[in-house]
């Protein structure tokens, strides 16, 4: 392995976004729902550094929320 594999990277998984007014934030409590603009059954991205590199979809491993790498993207094209 070269320096270059150690090099560590922020991966991030996201399962969807959504817009709220400032005052929708404030007003926020628990129990609330934010709902997203993805669906269900939508695969969740997978970022590395800010570039979407892969997605997949949640699985619970280990009694820990994981991600099933579905679909690999080369150079951020799928």
């Amino acid at each position: 392995m070269n320096d270059f594999q150690k090099k560590c990277v922020n991966v991030q998984a996201v399962a969807g976004k959504t817009l709220l007014k400032l005052s929708q934030l404030e007003e926020l409590k628990i129990g609330d729902v934010l709902k997203l603009e993805r669906k269900i059954d939508e695969p969740i991205d997978i970022y590395a550094n800010d570039a979407l590199v892969a997605k997949g979809r949640v699985v619970v491993s280990d009694n820990k929320l994981g991600i099933l790498v579905t679909e690999i993207i080369k150079n951020g094209v799928d």
